[in-house]
């Protein structure tokens, strides 16, 4: 049985469990061109390299 199921009794909208609906969302991917540069980012990238990879994080590329 799916978790899903098994929870709610139904299967979830993947969209429902996908999104953010945190009274703190701060839409900060939406703003991280304001603030870095590429270059920035690949350097935060090489420097947390093992944590973006054990936590499955993906590499922000403008």
């Amino acid at each position: 049985m799916h978790i899903n199921s098994a929870i709610f009794g139904t299967m979830l909208d993947k969209k429902v469990l996908d999104g953010n609906f945190s009274p703190k969302k701060t839409s900060a991917n939406e703003k991280i061109e304001e603030y870095y540069t590429q270059e920035l980012l690949d350097m935060i990238y090489y420097a947390y390299r093992k944590d973006f990879e054990y936590f499955g994080y993906e590499k922000i590329v403008l």
